[in-house]
Formats: structure tokens, sequence, C-alpha cells
């Protein structure tokens, strides 16, 4: 039932046929009106009525008469309405006096700073009776052109807002469109680029056939004449002294022939031979334009509690906490990888099988597939699971799978392959990107990656290394797309270091608090060829074998200053 706009609050018995008439004049003229006679249908809560529509009413008119003085019900109503009042709710507050009457108490206050109409018997009732109309129409009025007004501020800011929202999306296409074209102007201008270098490299082959075809036929006119000058002065030349008679000698001869065939097959056998070393060197440029880059076997890597190293000689090493025995690893060989997870070490072996210590292989079913494991080029481990890249592009996973990090059975053709705290991401051969496991901010969302050259997770966020050397990230990553220059990337929990190419290394993260550890402090590194990053800690591997490593050191898994002879790959 709609909430009427004024409230008629009187006594019955005496002032009925007064709100009966206002009530029919406002109604005539647009206004609700209501009041105990018609506001309150069989059977219902007479209290349980009034109060909402008391509530919501916008002006409260009080029939002020012997009866009404002294009325409870009045007396319940006029209060509640004095309550609304005195929160300036939109109301407002008419008395109307009918009769000359003494006030109650109650009354006295509530009406204390109202202006009453009448006050018995000034002039007549039907008179006192328009003005009460003509005061509540304007007051209705003046609310609903109130209303009219906050509903077109309303609809205005609503314009406003969809204009806004309207302009942002052009923008956004805009700007969408922009990089789209910038996109394309870089892929044009790679294609034109690499058209350019194959047409320089088949002219240098063309070059390089055709000095050697000139140097062999050289070669050729060389040997023949120093074979000729030989074989006529060592023995034709003393036959041809010998007269006319002995020339015609058949013996002499068939002498001659042989020294011709002798030097045919010295023509056939250097030809032969620079074809040879011609054909080796084109097909070794061929190979080399060809070859798929093989996956990086890391020498050093950060497990955040541990680290260790691979050194040239295949040996191992490790430093930081040992708790579930994840540094026993000083007696492994012939190890080609290393890498450190949540509580474990893995160790690719040079015979493809894969060596694996700590708390993970302590589950009898995990040992047990690791075993099996074979044609493995790579590994890489997260905080409780280990991935491995096999040679024909598929991969292999085991541990914990609690988000789906292990999910991997179905990944054909890649080429690389990396294991976050709790995420998988592998690179295609035609460089794009897959990625399986926990995605709650985004970090699994890098299906429009293109031209990926290495990928990082930290666990919270992914990184891929463009061609480019430019650093595209997702999930709740670091702004690196400032970053150029980049050779190597590899992301921590809460930060991420990138390698340029001139041996030095950048760093960013959230350093605020507790998650300050100093895993940022490699501005002062140089001459560094490998990084890794995991939890609080970042290492470096310089190009003399040497390791550096800042941050969280709880554990001394930064204790490496006297690490030499690490694999340099």
């Amino acid at each position: 039932m709609p909430v009427a706009d004024v409230f008629i609050s009187y006594h019955i018995a005496s002032a009925a046929h007064i709100v009966h008439k206002i009530s029919a004049d406002l109604e005539a003229r647009g206004v609700s009106c209501w009041y105990s006679k018609t506001g309150v249908r069989g059977g219902e809560d007479f209290a349980r009525t009034v109060g909402p529509e008391i509530e919501k009413c916008k002006v409260f008119l009080l029939i002020v008469d012997k009866g009404s003085v002294g009325s409870f019900h009045v007396e319940s109503e006029l209060k509640l309405a004095f309550d609304r009042f005195n929160r300036r709710d939109g109301i407002s507050i008419i008395p109307f006096q009918v009769e000359q009457c003494d006030f109650s108490h109650w009354m006295k206050y509530y009406l204390a700073t109202i202006q009453i109409i009448n006050k018995a018997g000034r002039q007549s009732i039907g008179r006192e009776i328009q003005n009460v109309e003509g005061r509540i129409l304007q007051i209705i009025q003046r609310e609903r052109n109130e209303q009219e007004r906050r509903e077109q501020e309303l609809k205005e800011r609503e314009r406003r807002e969809r204009e806004r929202r309207e302009r942002e999306q052009r923008e956004q296409e805009e700007q969408k469109r922009r990089e789209m074209e910038a996109l394309e102007r870089r892929e044009k201008e790679l294609r034109e680029r690499t058209e350019q270098v194959l047409a320089e490299v088949e002219h240098e082959i063309a070059e390089w056939k055709e000095t050697a075809h000139r140097k062999m036929e050289q070669d050729i006119q060389d040997l023949e004449s120093r074979i000729h000058r030989t074989l006529m002065r060592d023995y034709l030349e003393p036959i041809r002294l010998r007269g006319n008679a002995i020339k015609q000698d058949p013996t002499v001869q068939y002498q001659q022939k042989i020294v011709s065939g002798i030097i045919l097959l010295a023509r056939l056998a250097l030809c032969v031979l620079l074809i040879g070393t011609g054909y080796g060197l084109g097909l070794q440029r061929a190979n080399k334009a060809n070859h798929t880059p093989s996956p990086i076997l890391a020498s050093i890597s950060a497990g955040g509690e541990h680290t260790v190293g691979v050194k040239a000689n295949g040996t191992t090493i490790a430093v930081g906490n040992n708790a579930s025995g994840q540094c026993n690893v000083s007696d492994w060989k012939n190890i080609k990888q290393i890498v450190a997870g949540g509580n474990f070490t893995a160790g690719l072996q040079a015979n493809s099988a894969v060596s694996l210590i700590g708390g993970l292989p302590q589950n009898a079913r995990i040992l047990s597939e690791i075993r099996d494991w074979s044609n493995v080029t790579a590994i890489s481990a997260g905080s409780r699971h280990i991935v491995g890249l096999q040679s024909d592009g598929s991969v292999l996973a085991t541990g914990s799978n609690q988000n789906g990090e292990c999910n991997v059975s179905n990944w054909k053709n890649i080429i690389s392959v990396c294991a976050g705290d709790y995420q998988t991401i592998g690179i295609l051969k035609n460089r794009t990107v897959v990625a399986v496991g926990l995605n709650n901010y985004g970090q699994c969302e890098v299906s429009d990656w293109r031209d990926i050259v290495l990928v990082t997770s930290g666990g919270l966020a992914s990184y891929g290394l463009h061609l480019d050397g430019t650093v595209v990230a997702a999930g709740r990553a670091e702004d690196v797309s400032d970053w150029t220059d980049i050779i190597a990337v590899s992301a921590g929990y809460y930060h991420v270091v990138g390698l340029q190419s001139d041996g030095t290394v950048i760093a960013r993260g959230e350093m605020t608090g507790n998650l300050d550890k100093g895993q940022c402090n490699v501005g002062d590194w140089r001459d560094i060829v490998a990084i890794s990053a995991r939890g609080y800690v970042t290492v470096g591997l310089r190009s003399d074998g040497t390791v550096v490593a800042t941050g969280d050191n709880r554990y001394g898994q930064c204790n490496v200053a006297d690490w030499a002879g690490i694999k340099v790959s």
C-alpha cells in the first residue's frame, strides 16, 4: 500500500467531519491523505500501520480540539512526528486548532515552537480550512519540485557518468588501436630486418662461394703447373733430348699418357677437397640459422631458505636451511643442472636422469615417479612440485597439485619450462606461452604473450622476456614496462630482478616493513652472467665462477662469498 502525502491525526468522535472535508479537498487536488477511518484495513494492526505512515509522510496535520488534547493515540502520533521533525527528516507539522480548548502538557511541549493555525474562532472554520489546505498544497508542491529537481540532478549525473564511461571506452579503444598499430609496425620492422639479415647472409655466402671457386681454380692451375714442370724437368725433357726416334717409341707415349692421368687425378682431388670444405662451412651456417635454442640449464638456484650451485666439474654445493636434508648434495656427481625448491633440491644428471633430496622425495609416490623420468633435458622446481622438460617437447610433473600446477600431461612442443611457487609456465616453439596453477591474481593469464624467450614466476606474478629485451608481466606484478636490454629475468615472492646485457642487475619489489630483506640491493653488482630469485633472496653468478647473494639470510642461505668454480654456461 503506497504511503500517503499527508497524515491526519485527530479525535474521531469530535473532528471527523473536518477531516473528511480536508481529505476530500486534498484528494481532489492530487494529494493523498491517511487518517484512521480510511488508512487501516480490516484485520490490520493499527499501531504497526501508523508508524510507517508517519515515518514516510511529508505533512503531519494535527486537528486540535477538546477530544484530541486528551487522546493517547494523538499523543503517540504527535511524538513520532516530532521525533522526525527534530531529526530534520523532511516532515512539516501543521497544528490546526478548530475549537477553544486547554492544551495538555505534552501538547504544549511538542507545539511550543510550531505555528498553530486559528487558535480557536478568529474567523470562520471554512476560511481556516482553506488556509490549512493552501499551506499543505504549498508544502507538497515544494516537496514535489524538490523531488523533481533531485531526479533531474540524478539523471544529469547518470548522463555525465554515462558520457564519461563512453569517453573512457573510446579512449581505451583508441589506445588499443594505437598499441596494435605499434605492434604491427614493430612486427613489420622485425620482418624487414629479418629479410635484410637473410639477404645479407645469402649475399655473404654467394661471395664466399665465388671467392672459393676462384681460389679453387687458381690452386688447380698452380698444381697443374707444378706437376708439369716437375715431370718435364725430371723425366720428359731427358727423353726429348734422345731424338725424334725415341719420341716415336710406344713406351714414351704410354708414359706421357700416365703423366696426363696424374694431372687429371690431382685436379679431381683438389676439387673434392675444396668443395667438401665449402659444403661443411655452408652446412654449419645453415644449422646455426635454423637452430632451436636448447633449454637454459641453471648452475645456481635460490630456494628461499637455501641456495644451491653446480660446479664446472659436475659436483654440487649448497648452503642454508637443512632441516629436511635439502643441502646434503656434496656427494652428487655429473650434474648438468641444479634447482632449489621449498624444502628440497633436484639435480639433472648427465644421463638425463633426475636426483632428488630433501622433504619432497620423502613421499614414496613422488620418489617413484621421479625414478621413472627419462630423456629429461631441463628441470625446474616450485615450492612443493617439480617439472621436467623432455627431449620430445613434452613435460613431466610431480609433487603437490593443490592448485593444478602439475596438470601438464597434454603439453606438447615445449622448448622451455618454469615452475613458480604454485604455477607451471611453458614456452612453445612458436614463442607463445601456456600456464597452469594458482591464478588468484591473474598470474596464469599469459595466453596473449608473443615472442617470449624466457619465463619466470614467483607465486603472485609471472614475467616473460621478449626477443627484443623487454619484459611483460601478469598477476600482482611489479611495473617493468620500462625495462630494456634485458637478457634474463627471475622472480621472487615480492620482487623481480633483471640481468642486463652489460652484466649489471636491476630489481624492483615491495620494500616496505617486513617485506624489505635487502633482496633488491643489487645496484653495485657487476660482471653477472646468471641470476636466480626466490622468496626474499637474490643470487648472481659472475663470469669468473664466483657468486654473490643478498636478501633474507636467517638460515645462512646468502653465505656464498667463498664459492668458486661454479659452472658458467
